[in-house]
């Protein structure tokens, strides 16, 4: 058992005698979340953030600390400031895109989300994270086709991400490939990972009939 508590103390203490010292609070932040304090991480999050606001390592912390206690809103917020000052981040803009299609999936913002992501589709066409954001927002689309074409070639790369998953068996399902789609929803609802989304089951009820 690791053993957080006399870590905790001594990085507390450093902070007590060094309040601007970042590294001890970026150290803070990690020591919370081994310890799955996420909300207390959050916290330490923030502050770290406020501290030095243009640190864009920071910022992108603050905004992975929102996405894991459900406060995507505020997540997306911070990727939008990253982007405001750094257009090339791609971290910033796949996280963006993805928050549009899962959280916000109107016809301006899938829009936007295309536009976020369309300059690094060719560039990046093996990074799985990238590509699988990207069905997913042209999945929201409408655009059926061309969301399996852009996850050919990464499928063995996402095979053991739930999420993933149940994109290829929706995307498949729309294409009207049964049996892929079938296989593909069970196995991600299969899978204790995944918080399963109210359209999963129903896909997977509708494919089962």
């Amino acid at each position: 058992m690791r053993d957080f508590p006399p870590a905790q103390e001594r990085l507390l203490k450093v902070l007590s005698q060094d309040a601007d010292n970042r590294a001890a609070l970026f150290t803070l932040v990690r020591l919370e979340l081994l310890k799955g304090s996420p909300q207390e991480a959050l916290a330490h999050g923030r502050e770290l953030h406020e501290k030095d606001p243009e640190n864009q390592i920071y910022a992108l912390l603050l905004a992975n600390l929102y996405e894991q206690t459900g406060n995507f809103a505020e997540a997306a917020g911070i990727y939008g400031e990253v982007l405001a000052k750094n257009p090339q981040s791609l971290v910033a803009a796949n996280n963006l895109a993805y928050y549009y299609a899962e959280h916000q999936a109107s016809v301006e913002n899938i829009a936007k989300a295309k536009e976020l992501l369309e300059p690094y589709l060719d560039k990046y066409r093996e990074e799985p994270v990238l590509m699988d954001t990207a069905a997913w927002v042209y999945y929201r689309a409408g655009e059926y086709d061309k969301a399996l074409e852009l996850l050919t070639g990464v499928e063995e790369k996402i095979k053991q991400v739930p999420e993933a998953l149940y994109h290829l068996g929706m995307i498949n399902k729309e294409l009207g490939n049964r049996e892929k789609a079938l296989s593909y929803l069970q196995e991600a609802l299969a899978s204790e990972k995944f918080v399963a989304p109210k359209d999963a089951e129903a896909a997977l009820q509708e494919l089962q009939q």
